[in-house]
């Protein structure tokens, strides 16, 4: 095992039983000075991400190199979000539960930090500062491991943090950075159980599985976004038209963003007119299936094997169903299960969808696009879980926390 990941846990462990110690104000007011710090040394981050972006240009796609960029207006959305995880309620002593015994002693579960948490991403910077809030507010320390193209940047992030966290008195170590470019750590990593209490990966398709194959850690698996859209024979067709381009084109390079539509096969014919010229107007590459292409001026055919694919490009898929219940079975099996959504203004086919759909985040007749922590009042995101344990959809501060039962008695014994 390396050894220089061998410290960084037991860093980290170290830190994570200090924390319990630190008063939930200083928690808030390090955020609060991270923030200022950011706005202050913004030029200087920028300066650092332009190192990575100009190394990494010859590496990795539009995409990613999308997502790696950061400009003044980033700078100060990672200051914003600092500041609303500051003003969140603490998530911590909640009383999940508490009652008498009929022997007489008290039974309460209250909710407590997970402990350490190791994060692995790829090249997005916003998530350094993101899950380092979120682990710090609700009582963890948190290792991160970030992609090779950002390090740089993460680098200098790192360096305010842990200053303003050392100035507020907090446990050296609460937040790590795995400074190593080897991918070999990645594996190594996962399997550091004696150290970790969770691990979450948020990145590509190929990412997340190389981690859930390999990991000894408990994951919470964040998943791509290959979400898909129904429209009803009953949508009223300029709104949807609105909400496809917003969902589709306003970022391509997210998680959220809309990747394919199913059209119901009694819409009508202007509708395909309409969606094709509002898509054009934002660069859009259309694919169709066979079925539909010659209702498109412009449009590729649509392999059969996209239907798993999350694009993030200015590219959408379309098919035509036949009802629906196809709908549903195509999205069930072919969606990340992330966000899906239904078009329609029929209330038994909005319950049904609603209903059947198995996703993390069902939307109606509303943007895909507002999938996310602090559109849903967490405050901020460490990712959206796309599994069912033990959290689902975008994870904010009560995603990192579990309970303990504390027993209270007057020396009470079991016969």
């Amino acid at each position: 095992m390396n050894e220089y990941l061998i410290q960084l846990g037991k860093q980290a462990k170290k830190a994570s039983y200090q924390m319990s110690q630190v008063d939930m104000n200083v928690i808030n007011q390090t955020l609060l000075e991270i923030a200022n710090q950011l706005e202050i040394q913004s030029e200087a981050i920028i300066q650092a991400n332009d190192i990575d972006v100009s190394q990494a240009k010859s590496k990795i796609d539009h995409v990613m190199l999308d997502r790696l960029t950061l400009n003044t207006q980033r700078v100060q959305d990672l200051a914003d979000n600092l500041r609303n995880v500051a003003l969140l309620e603490s998530p911590l002593g909640k009383v999940e539960y508490s009652y008498q015994s009929l022997k007489g002693y008290r039974i309460s579960n209250i909710t407590v930090p997970l402990g350490v948490i190791a994060m692995i991403y790829e090249a997005r910077p916003n998530v350094t500062t993101e899950a380092m809030s979120l682990a710090l507010k609700s009582g963890n320390v948190i290792i991160l491991r970030g992609s090779s193209t950002t390090l740089n940047t993460n680098k200098k992030l790192l360096d305010i943090i842990t200053n303003v966290g050392k100035q507020h008195g907090l446990p050296d170590y609460f937040c790590q950075l795995v400074e190593s470019i080897d991918h070999q750590d990645v594996n190594e990593l996962v399997k550091m159980n004696e150290y970790l209490d969770v691990l979450i990966p948020r990145g590509g398709a190929k990412l997340i599985q190389n981690v859930v194959e390999n990991a000894r850690v408990p994951i919470i698996e964040t998943g791509i976004g290959n979400n898909f859209a129904y429209i009803d024979e009953s949508a009223d067709i300029d709104q949807a038209i609105d909400v496809i381009i917003n969902a589709k084109a306003q970022r391509v390079t997210v998680c959220n963003s809309l990747e394919k539509l199913l059209i119901h096969k009694d819409v009508s014919q202007s509708f395909f007119s309409k969606l094709e010229e509002a898509l054009q107007q934002h660069n859009v590459v259309i694919k169709a299936d066979p079925n539909i292409i010659d209702s498109f001026k412009d449009a590729k055919v649509l392999p059969t094997n996209e239907l798993d694919v999350e694009y993030l490009d200015y590219i959408i898929g379309i098919m035509q169903v036949d009802s629906i219940e196809q709908a549903i079975t195509i999205i069930n099996q072919h969606s990340s299960k992330h966000s899906n959504l239904i078009l329609s203004t029929n209330f038994y086919a909005i319950e049904k969808f609603t209903k059947e759909i198995d996703s993390a985040c069902v939307f109606v007749n509303v943007s895909t696009r507002f999938a996310d922590g602090v559109e849903f009042g967490l405050g901020s995101e460490i990712g959206i879980s796309t599994q069912k344990l033990h959290a689902r959809g975008p994870m904010g501060l009560k995603a990192l926390t579990t309970t303990k039962s504390i027993v209270i008695g007057k020396y009470q014994q079991r016969h």
